[in-house]
């Protein structure tokens, strides 16, 4: 049931419009062209005052969050709880502006890739995307899946990492103790139970990979 009020220019009980809030005190017929005037100039004062103090109240802000950890962490998980869809929305948003780019072009770029991973094809939703860049230009590059984007990461930041990898893929430390052994893999894991009371009597042995 819609709340009704009394319009005090013509006398007539009328409906709200608005689902919340307090009830109005005149119709749609004969609302004054200044109502709701003053809170407007409230808020054009208000965002007077923030321009002029802005970093005092950025100042204020920081000093405040600085003396009250606990209090700050309480409200942020507060609002957080209450607030989910609104925290994501947000997060989203910030996220896209530190790279510089728009919801639709994300969108675009995501139904160019086919709405899989760059690199290994795996289809996945959006919202799993992670936006990859090149760390030396800042070059936007595209969208990857977040295990593609961490190990894209490593490999830019040591290059000799894939040399090494794959080195280590050629001659594993562990075949090569095999046949130094003198046994094959089936033999060994047949020959010999390996448990932790075993393992405190044996010694590492020492060998050269390669070669």
């Amino acid at each position: 049931m819609k709340a009704t009020f009394v319009c005090e220019g013509c006398q007539t009980e009328c409906e709200r419009l608005g689902k919340r809030g307090r009830l109005p005190r005149f119709c749609s017929a004969c609302r004054p062209k200044s109502y709701g005037q003053p809170y407007r100039n409230r808020t054009k004062e208000w965002a007077e005052y923030n321009a002029l103090h802005r970093e005092e109240r950025r100042s204020w802000a920081r000093e405040w969050r600085k003396a009250h950890p606990d209090e700050r962490n309480e409200r942020t998980k507060a609002y957080r709880a209450t607030r989910p869809e609104t925290v994501r929305a947000w997060g989203r948003a910030q996220h896209l502006k530190m790279h510089g780019l728009t919801e639709r072009v994300v969108a675009e770029l995501y139904l160019a890739q086919g709405g899989e991973c760059a690199i290994c094809h795996e289809p996945l939703p959006l919202e799993k995307m992670v936006i990859d860049h090149d760390h030396q230009t800042q070059e936007r590059r595209g969208l990857l899946c977040s295990a593609c984007n961490h190990w894209l990461f490593a490999v830019e930041r040591r290059d000799e990492w894939v040399t090494s990898a794959g080195e280590y893929l050629a001659s594993p430390p562990l075949r090569l103790l095999m046949v130094r052994g003198g046994l094959n893999n089936r033999e060994r894991l047949q020959a010999q139970t390996v448990t932790p009371a075993s393992l405190e009597s044996v010694q590492p042995p020492t060998f050269e990979r390669g070669g």
